[in-house]
């Protein structure tokens, strides 16, 4: 699997988000005994939500 971001919204994230980086986000769609779901409550577009681990070793759920 090929993830992408971008560097701005990647540089903000850890203040927004409880210190959680882009390449910790990454490490929970990579984990392979995550559980993934389509979120059916997304207006309009297709989204997918992820429960998996993360490299910092938390648990996270990733929109």
């Amino acid at each position: 699997m090929e993830i992408e971001f971008d560097p701005a919204k990647a540089a903000a994230n850890p203040a927004n988000h409880d210190g959680v980086t882009f390449d910790e986000a990454r490490d929970v769609l990579l984990d392979p005994f995550a559980l993934t779901r389509e979120d059916v409550d997304a207006n309009g577009e297709q989204r997918f939500v992820t429960l998996g681990m993360g490299g910092q070793g938390r648990v996270l759920v990733a929109v």
